[in-house]
């Protein structure tokens, strides 16, 4: 049954039957069926498909590697395959059984395999665009389903549709044997004379005939000229005719020769369809007789020394035949032109004294005599020249001459001419002259003994010269060849350092290294053997170092050359430089994430990591390439990493020189790769710059995220005309800032830049005119990963802003509303495109005006009256004047009128009231008198008080600039500045220990178990989910008062210190959070104003820690000056050491009210060191004691910190020159002989004690049994912290020094007389203040001073601060510059001033105290955006500075608009600072001990608060944070 199934089903499909039914299984026999074979192959056939193509037959194979072959039935004997087709390159699969089948229509075939079914066109034609190429395939065989199709030009099927004519072979149109292809054989004549037309014939094989129905035709083209042709058809070959071109068309020939394309064009299709080159030659520009002669039609005249066509009027015995002319002749060719023979190298030293002579290959001279040899060179202004003597008829010697030029050149090449009297001897073979200097750039014996041997130079010791040999006067002391050269020395190597391991190849630089390798005897780097493995004879050494037994160490560099002598003769040359062997180490990865795709760029932090000559970096074993291979820091390095097979993490191993590693402790993940999952907008305008909000997941793992538009466009060209329209491409790029994980913002591409001028065509149909940027030629390109647009991009013409009709104008007090008119505004319009700018201030409440289309509407800021400011609109990068706004001066208003009017009416009453009063008064004159006495003394104190006043500001203001100069700045170090700065009540706060604090008892807790737990809890507040929700559960904590929430912020800092990027990351991510709550709250201009909130002190401390080498660099200086001026002016004056109160300063609160009479001393003074020499300094007679010691100590220990020098209460002050009595005296604050006045005790000055001017006192070890001592205060503590009495030991008595207290009953009237009132005091402010004002000025210069270096920080923040404002809508340019303020001047600098004992190791009085917080204030003053409105009864630290304040706050605005000015800090900048920062400054604090505070005095204290929180968040949820911290309770109390 089966067979006879099988025979019917054969029956009916005849040659198409192919067997594939494995289940019938009677097909076979007995009797063997005999075949041969027409094709063999090695491989695995699976699969067999034929098929007949016009009268060919074509079989397609399948073999187990998943190839498919195509072969070619020639014959019923063989078949040829022409073609083999890899179909799964790189994952080979066999084709299934029966794997191949055709289409329906025979034009493609499906090829099957396992996993996959291959639709694939049974030719590829098309991909052949040269007749050989196309009839070539196969080594010559062909496709037998191609052919050329010869005016077209391509490769086609033989098809009407495809090539017209093609079904008749005989026409030649298409082609089917290689043979066949069209090509001119030969054109006759090969070349014609320029001077004439000529009639050419080419012979061409393949030629297509054209239909002699139509008028087409063919043309001879030579170049870009156009000929008619006749074309002669016979069955393999075909004749071409056509004329040259007309003289006059012909371009002009270059050196006698013009080669120009012979090309044959159909004018059927108007396609070239075969060329070649042609000549076109003019005898009588050849100017040698080889030239002339070789191939065209050309004689030379030898004795007229030219070429001519017609040499009938020259010497007909001197004539040279072109070897192409056909007349017989035994002068004929360029064997016969008198010329110049090959000749050996001339070589010429020059310079020398001897004269030199040259001989010179001759042939075919047409005379024996009258020869000049001429050297001719570019350089030289003249010829030389010298006699030729003809020697024989094959050799001339040109006469003995010296030779020399001037250029600073080793080898001058100069060329060579023989002249006869009227003729010139060709030179085909170019022969030239060498001259030489050997001494020229061979400065040393090696590079001498360099140069080429054929030059005979040599090294002359005597005269430490390179010469000749006859050129050196002791021929013993000439060095050539291979000798050794003398003074070996080393001039650089590289690279300087070198991985421990070894393996580094080491190149040494320099001049007389040996002459062989052998020479070398000995390398050794750092003390270490090096292995010479390269040599460069005499200037280069390459060594390989072996590894290090000393470890890391340092050392020179030195070579040790000889040969066969003794060792200690051999010659040592050392380079002072030192080579490190080095153990490199990787302390900082950032970033940590980065996705699959690649393309993140990692920078590394260590040491050393710029060892060795090769470099390599994986990241989680993935190649990551090296950004800057040769230029990089020992510091830091930076990679881009290759993309992940999956998510993979891993550490980050640096390999040095093949051997060398360093592993990081971290390990950086690869994360899914970013996508784009909407594009919230897709219209824009022409210029662009608009806001384009994307949104999508894993956006942050991208570091610098770019849309990338991809303009098309058509460049025209005019001729030749067969060229075609070139498609040109534009690439525009526009960065991204993310702002999320899950959102980010572009910009808008701007398209109006001139090189797209015409390139866009724009749709009339819409309104306003736009046209579409297709999805297909937009992406993002985020890191390695390129996403295409979801969204087409209409594009908009740019909107027009009209101008105002005349100058707007504000009413003093006014709430103006500006409108704004123009045309196509609304159709892309969103809130925060346009930004409406008058002056330097941004109008507010700007929208668009709904009854009136194309309008905006805002309300203008508020300028100074009786300005006028320019309006200038902001659309995007559109920027649009429309005109002005004056802002009108304040009028009179009638109220004014009536105030005034009662003003006088009062005026009057009170001179009435007046007059009576002096009535009553003048009654009593004597009480009069009396009154004007008082008077006049007042008056008299007071202009003595402003005399005094005015003398000293002229006078002290340059002694105390000179003191200033003089100091040094005592700076403390990045630790202690740290401590102060963020724990200021507990300066030695446990994290700065040396040792963690990690004890056995703490908690409960045994070490092991807490240092494994708070190094779990490390990790988790470096997980920015967790970081994120602590911060914010502790802050919403009511019982946590500011003092605690500084304190966290402060830990937070030292726990993360050591991940500054991590900390900066999530900083802003915070803070973005903390912006929009305070938006809500409608307070944005009071963010850090009050620093209430944990991330606004976390703020603060980073920008103050980062601040630091920026201070001590060079803007904490004119702090410290201002600081040092303060106190000197200070200490100028009398200092009450009770009250704190002084004759100068800026605050009225300490100003000394009485008149003190003192005298200043010239004293010398010396420490307990006898041996130091005395220095002089001023001292005021009325100074205490203690004050005294402490200006000679600050005398002293000028330059010294304060915490380093002993204190005053550890010394004694000796008046050590006393002119009566005992010759040395100690002198106390309180002797304990008493100078009591009722209740009240006077301490000691220099003036009770009557020391002189010149007086010497010397400071000694304090002895506490001196009697004095037991009885009085000994020391006084200065100045006192209040202005209440300092009471003594003895019950009841008050000390004071020069003022009583004024609320004392026992002070006598004639003492409280003394008292001035504060207003008259004024003036030493003034005076304090004129004194101070460049050092304050110096201060806020270098604080506001955007022209600088600005810190990286600085501008940072600000940056992210206008990215936060414009993302927000803020359109009022103030709550930015309130941020700014609030951050930098207020959290920072108004901190530092106001207590500069954060920076410097000092000591700060009461009394300077109150100056700096007057500075501190008018810094607060100037940085306000609000306008001060002062009058005569404000406070007297406003009025001091108040015609300043307007000055600094122009300086604060300029200070803004400059940073805004200056380029972005990218992320790597940043980055590379921050890791430079950790870096430096990474071994400084105890982060477990940070950790330590924070969880057990906050995490323990809020545990539900903070579960409960870790519970509501989706995020911390899909990472279990809560469990981890669970884990994290769980092992700290187990362990207990």
């Amino acid at each position: 049954m089966e067979v006879t199934v099988l025979v019917n089903r054969i029956n009916a499909e005849g040659t198409e039957y192919c067997h594939d039914e494995d289940y019938i299984r009677p097909l076979g026999g007995n009797t063997p069926i005999a075949a041969q074979a027409i094709y063999t192959d090695n491989s695995v056939l699976s699969a067999i498909a034929v098929t007949a193509h016009l009268d060919k037959t074509v079989i397609f194979l399948g073999d187990q590697l998943g190839h498919l072959k195509k072969l070619w039935v020639l014959s019923p004997s063989e078949a040829v395959l022409y073609e083999e087709v890899a179909m799964l390159s790189g994952d080979p699969r066999p084709v299934a059984r029966n794997g191949i089948t055709f289409s329906p229509d025979k034009n493609f075939i499906y090829f099957m395999t396992e996993r996959k079914i291959h639709k694939i066109p049974v030719e590829d034609c098309s991909t052949h665009t040269t007749c050989e190429d196309c009839l070539g395939v196969g080594n010559g065989v062909g496709d037998p389903y191609c052919g050329w199709c010869s005016l077209q030009k391509k490769c086609t099927r033989r098809s009407q549709t495809e090539c017209a004519g093609s079904a008749d072979p005989s026409n030649l149109r298409w082609l089917g044997n290689l043979d066949q292809c069209i090509a001119i054989l030969s054109v006759e004549p090969p070349n014609t004379p320029s001077t004439r037309t000529q009639e050419l014939t080419l012979t061409t094989r393949g030629l297509p005939q054209l239909d002699p129905t139509t008028s087409f035709m063919y043309m001879c083209k030579f170049g870009d000229l156009p000929q008619p042709a006749t074309v002669v058809f016979t069955t393999t070959t075909s004749s071409v005719r056509c004329l040259t071109p007309p003289i006059h068309q012909l371009p002009s020939t270059v050196q006698g020769v013009l080669m120009v394309t012979l090309s044959l064009h159909s004018t059927e299709t108007n396609k070239l369809i075969v060329n070649t080159t042609f000549d076109f030659y003019d005898c009588s520009a050849f100017d040698s007789c080889t030239q002339c002669v070789a191939d065209y039609l050309c004689n030379w005249c030898v004795f007229e020394n030219r070429c001519m066509g017609n040499a009938s009027s020259c010497i007909a015995s001197a004539v040279i035949v072109g070897q192409q002319v056909q007349i017989d002749t035994d002068m004929k060719g360029k064997d016969y032109c008198p010329r110049i023979e090959d000749t050996p190298e001339i070589l010429i030293p020059a310079g020398e004294p001897e004269f030199q002579l040259l001989t010179v290959n001759v042939a075919r001279l047409p005379v024996m005599s009258g020869y000049t040899c001429v050297l001719r060179h570019k350089e030289w202004a003249t010829e030389k020249t010298t006699a030729g003597i003809v020697l024989s008829d094959t050799q001339i010697l040109c006469a003995y001459m010296k030779y020399n030029y001037i250029m600073d050149e080793k080898v001058l090449i100069a060329d060579l001419q023989i002249r006869g009297s009227s003729f010139v001897l060709d030179n085909p073979t170019m022969l030239t002259v060498t001259l030489y200097k050997c001494g020229v750039k061979r400065t040393n014996c090696g590079k001498c003994l360099l140069a080429d041997a054929k030059f005979s130079c040599g090294w002359c010791k005597p005269s430490q010269m390179c010469s000749i040999t006859t050129a050196c006067t002791d021929r013993q002391g000439w060095l050539s060849g291979q000798d050794l050269c003398p003074d070996p020395h080393i001039t650089s190597f590289s690279p300087t350092s070198g991985h421990v391991a070894g393996g580094t190849r080491v190149i040494i630089e320099g001049y007389n290294l040996g002459q062989a390798a052998s020479d070398i005897k000995q390398v050794t780097v750092a003390g270490m053997p090096c292995q010479t493995i390269e040599y460069k004879r005499a200037e280069r050494i390459v060594c390989m170092t072996d590894a290090s037994t000393a470890g890391a160490a340092s050392d020179p560099v030195v070579v040790m050359i000889g040969r066969d002598e003794p060792i200690e003769k051999y010659e040592v040359t050392t380079m002072e430089k030192h080579f490190s062997f080095v153990v490199p180490i990787i302390t900082g990865v950032h970033p940590l994430l980065g996705p699959m795709a690649g393309g993140s760029k990692v920078t590394l932090t260590g040491k050393g990591l710029n060892a060795g000559r090769s470099r390599s970096i994986t990241v989680a074993g993935i190649p990551c390439n090296i950004t800057e291979p040769t230029n990089l820091s020992a510091d830091v390095s930076s990679c881009v990493t290759s993309a992940s097979t999956g998510l993979i993490q891993g550490p980050i191993v640096m390999i040095f020189d093949l051997v060398g590693t360093a592993v990081s402790s971290s390990n950086f993940s690869y994360t899914e790769n970013p996508v784009i999952t909407m594009q919230e907008r897709e219209q824009t305008i022409l210029s662009g710059g608009l806001d384009l909000p994307i949104t999508g997941i894993y956006l942050d793992v991208v570091q610098e995220p770019k849309m990338r538009f991809r303009i098309e466009r058509t460049r025209q060209f005019i001729r030749p005309k067969r060229q075609a329209d070139q498609q040109l491409v534009s690439t525009i790029t526009t960065k991204c800032i993310i702002n999320h994980p899950a959102s980010m913002t572009c910009k808008s591409p701007n398209l109006k830049s001139p090189e797209l001028a015409n390139a866009f065509t724009f749709d009339d149909s819409t309104s306003p005119p736009s046209f579409f940027l297709q999805r297909s030629n937009i992406f993002f390109v985020m890191d390695a990963v390129t996403i295409p647009s979801s969204k087409d991009f209409q594009v908009f013409v740019d909107p027009e802003y009209f101008m105002f009709d005349k100058t707007e104008t504000v009413a003093y007090m006014e709430r103006r509303i500006l409108e704004i008119k123009g045309r196509y505004i609304n159709a892309t319009y969103r809130e925060g495109d346009v930004i409406v700018k008058v002056g330097n201030l941004s109008c507010r409440s700007l929208m668009m005006q709904p009854e009136k289309a194309d309008s905006l509407s805002c309300e203008a800021p508020e300028h100074e009256a009786g300005q006028t400011y320019d309006v200038v609109v902001h659309h995007g990068n559109v920027v649009v004047k429309v005109g002005r706004l004056e802002y009108l001066s304040e009028g009179l208003p009638w109220p004014l009128i009536v105030g005034t009017a009662c003003g006088a009416t009062l005026i009057l009453l009170i001179l009435l009231f007046i007059i009576c009063i002096w009535r009553r008064i003048s009654a009593n004159e004597h009480l009069f008198k009396k009154m004007e006495t008082q008077r006049d003394e007042m008056e008299m104190r007071a202009m003595l008080e402003y005399k005094d006043a005015f003398a000293e500001q002229q006078i002290t203001v340059l002694t105390v600039s000179s003191d200033v100069e003089g100091s040094g700045i005592p700076f403390r170090d990045y630790r202690d500045y740290a401590a102060r700065l963020l724990f200021p009540e507990n300066p030695s706060h446990p994290v700065l220990g040396e040792i963690p604090i990690v004890r056995e008892n703490i908690s409960g807790t045994k070490r092991n178990d807490l240092e494994k737990g708070l190094v779990q809890f490390g990790n988790l507040i470096s997980n920015h989910i967790f970081l994120a929700i602590f911060v914010r559960t502790l802050g919403s904590q009511k019982t946590l008062a500011l003092r605690d929430l500084n304190n966290i912020a402060s830990l937070l800092v030292i726990a993360l210190h050591n991940k500054m990027e991590f900390l900066t990351q999530n900083m802003k991510f915070l803070l973005q959070e903390h912006i929009k709550l305070c938006m809500k709250e409608g307070e944005p201009q009071q963010l850090l104003r009050r620093s209430e909130a944990v991330v606004e002190k976390l703020v603060s401390h980073w920008l103050s820690i980062l601040m630091y080498d920026s201070l001590k660099d060079n803007m904490g200086k004119p702090l410290f000056h201002l600081f040092y001026a303060i106190k000197q002016q200070i200490d100028k004056g009398p200092v009450d050491v009770v009250t704190g109160e002084a004759r100068y300063g800026l605050s009225e609160i300490k100003v000394m009210r009485k008149q003190i009479d003192f005298k200043t001393l010239n004293i010398y003074a010396t420490s307990w060191d006898i041996t130091s020499e005395p220095i002089q300094l001023k001292v005021l007679d009325c100074d205490t004691i203690s004050q005294t010691k402490d200006k000679i100590l600050d005398a002293i220990y000028k330059s010294c910190p304060f915490s380093k020098r002993p204190t005053r209460d550890e010394l004694d002050l000796e008046w050590s020159d006393r002119p009566d009595g005992p010759s040395s005296m100690i002198l106390l604050d309180d002797d304990g002989r008493g100078r009591c006045d009722g209740e009240w005790k006077r301490i000691n000055t220099l003036a009770h004690y009557q020391v002189p001017d010149g007086a010497t006192l010397r400071l000694v070890r304090a002895l506490p049994n001196i009697p004095a001592r037991q009885h009085g205060l000994g020391t006084a503590q200065s100045p006192a912290t209040s202005a209440s009495p300092m009471i003594d030991q003895e019950k009841g008595v008050k000390c004071w020094h020069l003022v009583k207290q004024a609320d004392s009953g026992s002070i006598s009237k004639g003492e409280r007389d003394q008292k001035m009132m504060a207003e008259i005091c004024l003036p030493r402010l003034l005076t304090t203040k004129g004194i101070l004002q460049q050092f304050v000025d110096e201060l806020l210069e270098t604080i506001f001073n955007g022209e600088s270096d600005v810190p990286l920080a600085v501008k940072y923040l600000f940056d992210f601060l206008d990215e936060q404002a414009t993302s927000r809508s803020i359109t009022n340019s103030d709550v930015a510059h309130a941020w700014k303020s609030n951050y930098l001047q207020l959290q920072f600098w108004v901190n530092l001033i106001m207590n500069p004992t954060i920076l410097f190791d000092i000591n700060k009085t009461d009394t300077v105290d109150a100056c700096v917080s007057i500075i501190g204030q008018t810094l607060i003053d100037s940085c306000s955006v609000a306008e001060q409105h002062l009058t005569k009864d404000s406070p007297y630290n406003k009025l001091l500075y108040a015609k300043d304040i307007p000055q600094y706050k122009q300086w604060v605005v300029k200070y803004y608009k400059d940073i805004s000015d200056m380029a972005s800090v990218s992320d790597q900048d940043m980055s590379a600072m921050l890791a430079a920062h950790t870096n430096r400054y990474q071994n400084e604090f105890q982060p477990l001990n940070a950790l330590n505070e924070l969880y057990f005095c906050y995490a323990c204290v809020f545990k539900s608060e903070i579960l409960q929180s870790l519970d509501e968040d989706n995020e911390a949820q899909k990472q279990g944070l809560r469990d981890k911290l669970e884990d994290i309770f769980r092992l700290m109390a187990d362990s207990a």
